[in-house]
């Protein structure tokens, strides 16, 4: 046993900083949160580090993470700092191996991660590391340890990249003290019903408050929360391989249940959080065989008939035709609507995709598989909410609209990264030449507008005209963001009267996720005593003072400093 807390714990502090009369009594792990705790409070009241000679052999543990990138800086680094070799194990379990990836099944991953062992005495030598000491000591859960009985229970909790001790006395949660690191709403149970658990062994399960749903016996546990009782999770009891992007698993319900047929393995963090679809193969397969899609009521989507394929995206699952080697898309139901055909797909996003045909060359396609960028360019990088920045075959940079009418002529790129780099395009060009780009996009956007809402009072004109996906920015470069605006009809449903009167925007902690803009605006206020802003439909709504006001710049002042305020009010809840 690594740990050598029972042997000095007693003389590793000054005589004044514990009591030992209680501290006998308690259990091993009581004493070892206990001195851990006390050590931080000392340590604040000194603003020094207090330990004795005997101290500073006690060990810790620090994951390290290194990058496997040959140009990467830093190299390696600090992840975290292990007190406890349960904490240890528990932090293993929840970096086992990186996301899911079937098509690049072989790739080297990019980070790898070990175990360093270092002595307090050596932590407190390295000043970052001991400002890293310090957080970790401040989320240690604030309980009154003396108290306890021997008898109680420890687990982790994983919360905002933190591992925290939860207790558990006669078999039910028992919630420990907030404080200035852990408040109340990092605490397990306050949004969902259930919490995902280490043991003392580092052994994942999932528990409620009443006690354990899942038992702690899985090396490793993966799971996805949705509604208030309801989970699915990624279960193996065999320790995974912690690196490469194949490893299989089972899945379970929120009653333990096996969800995918015996048949079928699941492949380790390959679901869907939006349609809770998963990748699965035959039992025993290896990575050079057939996937498939399974939905998590346990049926198949479709066939196990891919070489490859991606984690299922929005309404789309992308797929490799084992024959061709080509790419396609499934839908919801599993059929193939868009035929195998390119040499890379992308998920799409406001109804389009980045696609690569046979000979590599880049262009954009809708649902229906047409393209609405021909494949005739190097490059495509969304740009500006609506548009799209280009590279030609010549290495020459441009912008184009929806239609694909070039709106701002093509220039030599400027580029700031080698070949060889996969970055988005917009990221490989010069940071002055891209706010060029910007510049000019903007002022095509303003012409735009102004001539599309000049003296208009009814907001139906604007129905269709912003998209799905669309946020803050959209609506502030149309003039609207910060506007009033009343209410045109009674919206019962809603507890709205014609007449009712707010401003077009939102606060925290909505987004422009809570609203499809091209038939809906946000409008906060309109009742005094909600919290949350309405969507309303656009042709519901008029601008209140006549025409769109001139003054932009009061229009922008209003945006930033909603921005900087829904910013701050989040900052204050982390």
């Amino acid at each position: 046993m690594p740990w050598q807390m029972v042997s000095i714990l007693e003389n590793a502090l000054p005589s004044q900083f514990l009591n030992l009369q209680n501290i006998r009594y308690m259990s091993f792990w009581n004493r070892e949160f206990t001195f851990w705790r006390n050590l931080l409070t000392q340590w604040q009241e000194k603003d020094a580090l207090p330990l004795s000679a005997n101290a500073h052999d006690i060990q810790l543990s620090l994951f390290c993470a290194e990058s496997l990138k040959e140009d990467a800086d830093p190299k390696h680094w600090y992840a975290q700092i292990c007190l406890f070799e349960s904490e240890e194990k528990a932090w293993q379990s929840l970096h086992a191996g990186p996301d899911f990836d079937v098509s690049v099944v072989d790739k080297v991953p990019e980070i790898r991660w070990t175990i360093r062992r270092l002595t307090l005495l050596e932590v407190s030598q390295d000043v970052t590391l001991l400002e890293r000491l310090k957080r970790r000591l401040e989320h240690i859960a604030d309980y009154a340890y003396q108290d306890l009985p021997a008898s109680t229970e420890w687990y982790w909790y994983q919360e905002g990249g933190n591992l925290i001790n939860i207790a558990w006395v006669d078999g039910r949660y028992f919630a420990p003290q907030p404080s200035n690191a852990i408040e109340a709403r990092d605490l397990p149970f306050r949004f969902h019903h259930y919490a995902l658990v280490y043991d003392e062994l580092g052994l994942a399960g999932i528990m409620a408050e009443s006690g354990c749903v899942l038992p702690c016996q899985y090396s490793y546990l993966r799971a996805e929360f949705h509604g208030h009782k309801q989970f699915i999770a990624e279960a193996s009891m065999q320790e995974l391989p912690d690196t490469g992007y194949y490893r299989v698993c089972d899945l379970l319900d929120q009653d333990g249940r096996q969800v995918n047929p015996p048949e079928l393995q699941v492949l380790s963090r390959s679901g869907s959080t939006v349609y809770h679809t998963y990748v699965v193969q035959k039992q025993g397969a290896g990575p050079e065989d057939l996937y498939g899609y399974l939905k998590a009521d346990g049926s198949l989507l479709g066939d196990i008939a891919w070489r490859a394929v991606r984690k299922f995206g929005l309404r789309y699952g992308r797929v490799q035709c084992p024959d061709s080697e080509y790419w396609g898309y499934l839908d919801e139901s599993g059929q193939l609507v868009i035929q195998p055909q390119f040499s890379h797909v992308g998920d799409f996003n406001n109804g389009q995709a980045f696609v690569r045909d046979a000979q590599g060359l880049a262009g954009i396609i809708n649902r229906q598989g047409d393209y609405v960028i021909a494949p005739q360019w190097r490059d495509i990088d969304s740009f500006e909410d609506r548009f799209w920045l280009v590279e030609n075959l010549q290495g020459e940079i441009g912008v184009l609209d929806e239609s694909a009418q070039v709106v701002v002529e093509f220039r030599p790129k400027v580029t700031v990264l080698q070949p060889g780099h996969r970055f988005w395009l917009s990221h490989q060009i010069d940071e002055q030449q891209l706010a060029e780009l910007k510049a000019a996009v903007a002022g095509k956007l303003d012409t735009q507008w102004a001539s599309l809402l000049q003296g208009q009072t009814q907001l139906g004109i604007m129905r269709g005209k912003l998209q799905n996906g669309e946020g803050a920015k959209a609506l502030a470069r149309a003039g609207l963001w910060g506007q009033s605006v009343r209410v045109l009809i009674d919206i019962p449903q809603r507890g709205l009267t014609k007449g009712a009167s707010g401003r077009i925007g939102w606060d925290y902690p909505n987004t422009a996720a809570n609203y499809d803009l091209s038939v809906e605006c946000p409008v906060r206020g309109l009742v005094a005593d909600r919290q949350y802003d309405v969507g309303i439909a656009w042709e519901s709504l008029e601008l209140l003072g006549g025409t769109l006001k001139s003054n932009r710049f009061a229009q922008l002042i209003d945006f930033f400093m909603t921005v900087w305020r829904n910013w701050f009010t989040g900052f204050r809840r982390l």
